[in-house]
């Protein structure tokens, strides 16, 4: 019996500037469209895969309007557009907690460099979270109506968002995703020694 495993290449593709990357604000799950410049990087993105001969049998992205909107462009640009596409909500980006929203250089004018650093870049650092009465809360959006309200997280560290590189476990070569859960990531327990920033 041949045990052998087929092994294929996998590409990883952030989206392209969104409107808040203009803004230079802290986005996270705000969900935030492409600008034009964005798109115009997408079209490009897509026309140097092609060209490189890229050809692909599956695609996964957040549910964030920016990601599978450059997905979009760059299938387009493939002729792929009607390839499968997984959307899920456990490819987000990090949730930036009560930072979302703001605008990164004011946000560094009021705070000392190891803070803004901590906040941005520190592996177990979390922004302060979202409470329940802020607007901007993840329960107040109709996006996740599905989704059980206790795994919407308020806040995240980067070590919290470690379960997007699980999801490459995810898909097997018969065709289907069986996904896992995030509540795993956003357990105390999985993120013990985290801290909060205030």
């Amino acid at each position: 019996m041949d045990t052998r495993v087929t092994i294929k290449p996998l590409m990883m593709l952030r989206h392209a500037q969104s409107l808040w990357n203009l803004e230079n604000r802290f986005t996270g799950w705000a969900d935030v469209g492409l600008t034009e410049a964005g798109r115009s990087e997408a079209r490009r993105a897509g026309m140097l895969l092609r060209a490189h001969g890229y050809r692909f049998d599956r695609a996964f992205t957040s549910q964030l309007e920016r990601a599978t909107e450059t997905l979009e462009i760059v299938l387009r640009q493939l002729g792929q557009d009607n390839l499968p596409v997984e959307h899920s909500w456990r490819l987000n980006e990090r949730h930036y907690g009560s930072l979302e929203g703001l605008d990164k250089a004011a946000f560094a004018a009021a705070h000392d460099e190891d803070k803004l650093h901590r906040m941005r870049r520190g592996y177990r650092d979390r922004p302060a979270p979202l409470t329940p009465d802020d607007p901007r809360y993840l329960r107040h959006r109709d996006a996740y109506p599905d989704l059980d309200p206790a795994l919407l997280p308020a806040t995240e560290s980067l070590a919290d968002t470690r379960a997007p590189a699980a999801l490459l476990e995810r898909y097997d070569c018969a065709g289907h995703c069986a996904w896992r859960t995030r509540a795993d990531r956003l357990t105390r327990e999985h993120t013990a020694g985290a801290s909060q920033i205030s």
